[in-house]
């Protein structure tokens, strides 16, 4: 979307081959930066699904513990009855 815009706005500032080389020029830039970044992107995508596979594993501990916590309570009213 950034690019588009770029490209919209390059396009209407300058003329032809100009427009074209801002738009190379700032693209490249923008593959550098991604490029010098992306150690630190990839850590924090990793450390993203491992909290995120955390979270699936809490969230089934906690359905499990909800039914046998289910069953308990039948098992009470049951005797109570």
């Amino acid at each position: 979307m950034f690019l588009r815009l770029l490209r919209a706005l390059s396009s209407l500032l300058f003329c032809g081959v100009q427009a074209e080389d801002v738009y190379a020029s700032v693209e490249n830039k923008l593959y550098d930066l991604y490029d010098e970044q992306r150690p630190v992107i990839n850590d924090k995508l990793q450390e993203l699904y491992d909290t995120l596979g955390r979270i699936a594993t809490l969230e089934e501990e906690i359905h499990q513990f909800k039914q046998s916590l289910a069953c308990l309570y039948e098992d009470v009213a049951f005797r109570s009855s």
